[in-house]
């Protein structure tokens, strides 16, 4: 999961807000916060301030890419916004990729 600022209005984040604001040690301690509300275990990195993640990816508003150990994009969900993801096949997806 690679996260980057922006608004959050998911309810219990709302702390996200202002994240670029922050250094890079108080960034990490948000992350981890939230990867500890969410309950998320799957590997994480945090986004520079410039989003050369978030562009590279053409990701913003919201996108959803399983990246492979090689760094390769071996599944593209797509943008989330408006309908959502099919949380099913991204399930199968990862469950396949994880064998």
């Amino acid at each position: 999961m690679i996260i980057r600022s922006g608004p959050h209005t998911v309810n219990g984040l709302e702390f996200l807000q202002g994240l670029d604001d922050l250094d890079r040690e108080s960034r990490r301690k948000l992350i981890a916060r939230v990867l500890n509300t969410k309950q998320i275990s799957i590997p994480t990195v945090i986004d520079t301030v410039d989003a050369d993640v978030e562009r590279s990816y053409a990701a913003w508003p919201e996108r959803l890419f399983i990246v492979d150990t090689q760094g390769q994009i071996s599944y593209d969900a797509g943008w989330g916004m408006p309908g959502g993801w099919n949380r099913v096949e991204l399930e199968n997806q990862l469950n396949r990729q994880s064998q």
